[in-house]
């Protein structure tokens, strides 16, 4: 399932390895998570019971009414897209979003994504499909979290007009 693909079950396990070492209250992480699945091994991938009982972990389990995504969005400080490499050459409405809208993102090393992120936003890349690394970059994230902000800040104007109806435009009137 694409959600095995995006790194879902890496995503829960580093937020639960994050919270279980920080004594840090001022934090919470939201992850869009509808229902438990498999993995390609038929493996069951649940959020972790402890995790669900953190007050510093939100488990969104329905879709978004209208305008509840934009609501979430502008509430977030830092977004984090441990895709795996099956989504090495794709790129991401999410991160699109986050970087237009000059959030910080962790994203996985080799993708367009790390690519797309270091150049139009403030990306920190982490290792695919580890847990620990996943870890240490959000550790990493959140302790530079102001500078990563600024940064990215800085470069959501530009993010904007790459990311542009108008400049796709502009591209496919120019191929042609």
């Amino acid at each position: 399932p694409a959600r095995f693909k995006k790194g879902s079950d890496i995503l829960v396990a580093a937020i639960d390895q994050y919270l279980a070492s920080s004594a840090r209250k001022d934090i919470l992480f939201a992850v869009q998570w509808l229902e438990d699945f498999q993995t390609p091994e038929g493996e069951w991938v649940r959020i972790p019971e402890r995790l669900k009982q953190d007050l510093r972990f939100r488990q969104i389990n329905h879709l978004f009414a209208d305008g509840e995504y934009a609501n979430w969005l502008a509430k977030t400080s830092l977004m984090i897209l441990p895709y795996g490499l099956e989504y090495a050459l794709r790129g991401s409405r999410v991160l699109v979003e986050a970087m237009i809208h000059g959030i910080p993102s962790v994203v996985t090393r080799n993708t367009t994504l790390e690519s797309h992120g270091l150049e139009f936003g403030a990306a920190v890349s982490c290792n695919q499909n580890s847990i620990a690394d996943l870890t240490k970059t959000i550790q990493y994230s959140i302790d530079n979290l102001s500078k990563l902000r600024d940064e990215a800040e800085r470069r959501a104007v530009t993010a904007t007009e790459c990311f542009s109806v108008r400049h796709f435009r502009k591209l496919l009137l120019e191929a042609s």
